[in-house]
């Protein structure tokens, strides 16, 4: 959410954002943006040692349990740091801004605030939205025409999700419809909201994505699958980071004048290969030290557990963007999330995924569709099969570095920038907030009999009986 953040406080806005985390201090934004720190005993979320993410798969049945997790969380706050969410209620907001993703104290603080004062609030998804907002939001029948957040991990290159097999539309039906009925009732029946409800009794996610002024994402569009967008549903992710130089270290390393090109291998800021199963840490071993011809820069956090030749710099962080913009980057090895999908996108490097959890089978699929990419799978990895998908790229380097530029080209160009449009609609929800209901669709309120059509099909269905 930074980039959006930073946009509306570019913009002439005062911006404070909410910092809930572990930390002693609070995160530093800038001069121009306030902080406000309700600092939380560190969590262990569902009781995930840092490997757990290399071993599971990540389907929608899991999510109802993560939203619960947070409600916990917020019960720490009522309990224990009351006086300063007290602080934040009693304060006079023009709009809140919440994410979307795990965070049910942002639920109770918004919906809050809307009863109490008219407050407008923006729900903002910083990668896909999930199913259940977009049928609160009546935002299409994406379930059979466009990939779900949580797909299984590719099994190779070529496994590709198809719209017109019946076995895709299928799963991705299932697991929206558990993704769905976890969210809209089991939480509810659960106690999985008890303490969001302690604040706000008659909360229920249908309500609230419905009371929300405007929906925006992160989510990048106009993709193989694209997805509708309506007055109050919008995309605005297409957009890049400036990048800059290369440090010194860097520079003199990716210019090492016997090197074909630079490899950057970086699995973003959560996950790890130092906590990988043993045979995924051998496979990037073996495979980068026989790489030799080119430099590698490997973000890696751990210290004794790996043996790299000189050709491999190991670093605990590396400036992505700049790395990723430099001319001799010719490969970005990653996990697939999403930020690190739109920095190769904004640096148009081809991109060799390795993804974990979340959604990043999902970006994954997205890329092998259009072309930039290649997969391997975290379960069946081995060295052989690493370098048989990075040399893939590397030896077909101008079909895969054409596919990205051409990628680029759809992804920035737009009538307005994405974070300008963002902030146009923002402050237009500013103004505009006590006409609400001008600003959104009709189609939100149908039941799921006109949504269906269930009724003009019975109709149907008894104009033929009567025929027969």
């Amino acid at each position: 959410m930074k980039p959006f953040f930073m946009s509306l406080a570019q913009a002439g806005h005062n911006v404070t954002v909410l910092d809930p985390s572990s930390k002693e201090k609070p995160r530093y934004f800038g001069p121009e943006i306030n902080v406000f720190h309700i600092r939380l005993p560190p969590k262990n979320l569902l009781g995930a040692s840092p490997d757990i993410f290399w071993k599971m798969e990540t389907t929608s049945d899991r999510m109802a349990g993560l939203f619960a997790e947070t409600d916990l969380a917020f019960g720490e706050i009522l309990d224990e740091r009351r006086d300063q969410l007290e602080t934040i209620l009693d304060s006079k907001w023009d709009l809140i801004v919440l994410d979307e993703l795990f965070g049910l104290h942002q639920n109770a603080i918004a919906y809050h605030l809307k009863k109490k004062n008219n407050t407008p609030y923006i729900v903002f998804a910083t990668s896909m939205y999930f199913m259940t907002n977009y049928i609160n939001n009546a935002i299409g029948r994406v379930s059979s025409s466009r990939m779900g957040m949580f797909l299984p991990l590719p099994e190779n290159s070529n496994d590709l999700w198809d719209s017109a097999k019946f076995s895709n539309r299928l799963y991705g039906f299932v697991y929206d419809t558990v993704e769905h009925i976890g969210m809209r009732y089991y939480l509810d029946y659960s106690g999985g909201l008890d303490n969001l409800k302690r604040l706000t009794p008659d909360f229920s996610f249908t309500k609230f994505a419905k009371d929300a002024s405007l929906h925006l994402t992160e989510q990048i569009d106009r993709w193989p699958f694209p997805i509708a967008e309506g007055h109050d549903f919008k995309l605005i992710g297409s957009h890049c980071g400036k990048a800059k130089p290369l440090p010194q270290q860097y520079l003199d390393f990716v210019n090492d004048p016997s090197s074909k090109g630079t490899i950057y291998v970086a699995f973003g800021s959560v996950l790890d290969l130092h906590h990988a199963p043993e045979f995924i840490l051998r496979a990037f071993e073996e495979a980068l030290n026989e790489l030799a011809d080119y430099r590698v820069i490997f973000v890696y956090k751990g210290s004794e557990r790996i043996r790299l030749g000189k050709h491999v710099m190991i670093t605990k962080w590396a400036p992505q963007l700049d790395v990723l913009s430099h001319e001799k980057t010719h490969l970005f090895v990653s996990h697939g999330g999403l930020k690190s999908m739109k920095e190769a996108i904004c640096s148009k490097t081809p991109v060799l995924y390795v993804p974990v959890f979340a959604e990043q089978a999902m970006n994954t699929k997205m890329a092998l569709e259009i072309g930039f990419a290649r997969t391997a799978n975290k379960f069946t990895l081995t060295k052989n099969i690493l370098l048989k998908e990075i040399h893939e790229i590397l030896d077909n380097y101008e079909q895969y570095d054409g596919k990205i530029h051409k990628l680029y080209d759809i992804y920035m160009d737009r009538i307005i920038p994405a974070l300008d449009e963002g902030v146009f609609y923002a402050e237009k929800v500013m103004r505009d907030h006590s006409d609400n209901e001008e600003f959104k669709r009709r189609g939100i309120d149908l039941g799921w009999t006109q949504f269906l059509y269930l009724d003009l099909s019975l109709l149907l269905l008894g104009v033929f009986m009567l025929l027969k």
